[in-house]
């Protein structure tokens, strides 16, 4: 199973050096690359609530589940 995984990882890894080359051969990535952005309010708000949810399910385990 690891030389499976492993070739699988080799083969990956080739075919997206590869890829790279030929994104790089014809010009770049174009607007893809041409535009860095961060997160928006959505992303936070998103992360926010993914945050009170772990909060709040590690406050009930620690106090009211742990007995």
């Amino acid at each position: 199973l690891i030389d499976l995984l492993a070739a699988a990882i080799t083969v990956a890894l080739r075919r997206a050096d590869e890829m790279g080359d030929a994104i790089t051969a014809r010009g770049g990535a174009g607007q893809i690359a041409a535009a860095p952005s961060g997160p928006r309010l959505r992303d936070w708000l998103a992360f926010a609530i993914v945050v009170l949810v772990c909060g709040i399910a590690l406050a009930l385990e620690l106090t009211i589940l742990g007995t």
